[in-house]
C-alpha cells in the first residue's frame, strides 16, 4: 500500500560530474586563501608594511563570510546554473581586478569581492545532494567537501610557491574552472 504518489528518483550524478565540481569547490574556495601566503610578495611589491598587505587577506575573509550570508540563501531561491555562472564571472573579474590592482585599497577591495563572490562550494554541495539518491548523498558530499577542504590547504602552498617564481599577482590570474556541463 502507497503512502501517495511516489515522486520521481533524483538524477543520478556521474563520477566524472562529481570529480569535476570536486575540483571546482577546490579551485574555487583556493580564490580566498591565495593573498594569505602572498602577504610579504604584495607587501614588497606594492611598498607598504606587512601588516597593511594583510589586510588584502583580511578582506578576503570578510567578503567571504559576506557572501556565505548573503548569497548563499540565494541558492533556495535561483536556478543553480545560472548562479554559478554569474559568481564563477564576478569571480573572475574580481581575480582580474587583483592581478591589476596598482595599489592596496583597489588590491583590498578586489579581494573582498572575490571572497563574497567565491561562495560557490556552499552551493554546490547541497545542489550536488539534492540530486543524488538518498543512499549515495553521503559519499557525494562527502567527495565534494574533500575537494573544498583540499582547496583550502593546498592554495597556500600553491600560491605561495607560484609567487615566489611568478610574482604576486601570478596566483590572481589563474581564473576558477567552468562547470558548463554542471546540472541546473
Amino acid at each position: 500500500m502507497s503512502d501517495g504518489p511516489s515522486s520521481p528518483a533524483p538524477p543520478v550524478l556521474s563520477r566524472p560530474l562529481i570529480l569535476l565540481l570536486s575540483i571546482a569547490c577546490g579551485i574555487t574556495v583556493a580564490n580566498v586563501c591565495f593573498p594569505q601566503a602572498l602577504s610579504p610578495l604584495i607587501a614588497d611589491d606594492l611598498d607598504v608594511t606587512s601588516s597593511s598587505a594583510a589586510l588584502v587577506a583580511t578582506c578576503a575573509q570578510l567578503g567571504y563570510a559576506a557572501g556565505i550570508f548573503l548569497v548563499v540563501p540565494l541558492g533556495d531561491r535561483l536556478r543553480h546554473r545560472g548562479l554559478v555562472t554569474t559568481l564563477l564571472l564576478l569571480t573572475c573579474a574580481g581575480l582580474v581586478l587583483a592581478g591589476a590592482a596598482p595599489s592596496l585599497p583597489v588590491l583590498a577591495v578586489a579581494g573582498a569581492l572575490v571572497g563574497l563572490t567565491t561562495v560557490i562550494p556552499q552551493i554546490l554541495i547541497p545542489m550536488a545532494a539534492g540530486l543524488t539518491a538518498p543512499q549515495r548523498r553521503g559519499t557525494v558530499t562527502g567527495t565534494l567537501l574533500s575537494g573544498l577542504i583540499g582547496g583550502i590547504l593546498l592554495a597556500r602552498t600553491f600560491s605561495g610557491t607560484l609567487g615566489q617564481w611568478l610574482g604576486w599577482r601570478a596566483p590572481t590570474w589563474s581564473p576558477p574552472p567552468w562547470p558548463c556541463s554542471s546540472p541546473s
